[in-house]
C-alpha cells in the first residue's frame, strides 16, 4: 500500500506546484519538477494496477 501512497505524494506535489502558477508563471525548474511528479505518479499507479512492480524499471548497480 505504501507504493500507492508514494503516488498520491507525487500527484499532490503536482497539484500544489501547479496551483503556485495562479500567482506567477512557472520557471523552467518547477515546471519540469510538475512534469516529473505526474509521471512518476502516472508510472506507478499503471505498475500497481498491471500487478508489476513499479521499481522493476530502475537501473541495477553493478559492483
Amino acid at each position: 500500500m505504501e507504493l500507492r501512497q508514494t503516488a498520491d505524494t507525487f500527484q499532490a506535489a503536482a497539484t500544489f506546484l501547479e496551483l503556485c502558477q495562479v500567482w506567477n508563471p512557472p520557471d523552467p525548474e518547477t515546471a519540469a519538477k510538475i512534469k516529473f511528479a505526474k509521471y512518476h505518479a502516472l508510472r506507478i499507479v499503471k505498475a500497481i494496477k498491471a500487478g508489476e512492480d513499479p521499481n522493476a524499471s530502475n537501473p541495477v548497480r553493478q559492483e
